[in-house]
């Protein structure tokens, strides 16, 4: 049924052999992902990754990076990248899946800024201090497209940059970066911050200025700043 492509676009049949398929994925994950890196139904190959990354294990992440490696199509590779991804999201310093070195160094030669990007994330999420490096200037790289630049911004917040608190500072002025800068500042202590988003807060979208305020309040120094700023009627 896999092997079908005719099936690929039905609008219940992959979900029915998906139904079927979910509790094989659990009971032997590795055999799974064998089964499914061939298919001809991309959506089967997608949910048995993420069913395999959902187990939580670093066995589990070690088989996902191993299929990866050996995928040899981009859209194959995505498949893995989203599955590490959701699996990892959350969490910080994770230990390296065996043979990522070698499969980020493939993934960076990839055609697709997506599969790049994705890969980099990951690095940063596993303590590969040169992704660290490539992602802060890729915040700073202003030739770059708006989100190649938020999503690199992000992914150095989710792993606790070391550097956080300079590049925050230095985001916040662009007004690409600016949002992601703000919403960042709720998880590093910073005692320029709540100067820095009240300054900007007057030239912020009602959006924008609901992300500002939800950072002000995120932490006891920063409310009292807000209320401050509250009081002067600035």
């Amino acid at each position: 049924l896999f092997d079908n492509a005719t099936d690929a676009t039905d609008h219940n049949l992959p979900y029915l052999y998906w139904y079927a398929w979910e509790p094989v994925v659990a009971e032997s994950p590795e055999s799974a992902l064998k089964v499914t890196a061939t298919t001809k139904i991309p959506m089967i190959r997608d949910f048995t990754a993420r069913r395999v990354g959902a187990i939580g294990s670093p066995e589990s992440l070690d088989l996902l990076v191993k299929y990866l490696g050996s995928a040899k199509i981009e859209p194959e590779r995505l498949s893995y990248l989203n599955a590490l991804s959701e699996a990892v999201r959350g969490k910080r310093k994770l230990a390296m899946p065996k043979g990522w070195i070698e499969v980020f160094t493939e993934l960076q030669k990839s055609s697709l800024p997506s599969v790049r990007n994705s890969a980099l994330a990951l690095a940063v999420t596993f303590g590969d201090t040169k992704a660290f490096a490539t992602l802060r200037e890729m915040v700073a790289n202003k030739t770059l497209d708006a989100s190649a630049r938020q999503g690199a911004l992000a992914s150095l917040i989710d792993a606790s940059d070391p550097e956080l608190a300079r590049l925050l500072r230095s985001a916040i002025e662009d007004p690409t970066t600016r949002v992601v800068s703000i919403r960042g500042y709720a998880a590093v202590e910073d005692t320029e911050a709540p100067t820095l988003i009240l300054k900007h807060y007057p030239m912020l979208s009602p959006s924008e200025k609901r992300e500002a305020l939800t950072t002000l309040t995120s932490r006891v120094k920063y409310a009292q700043a807000l209320l401050d700023a509250i009081g002067t009627k600035k």
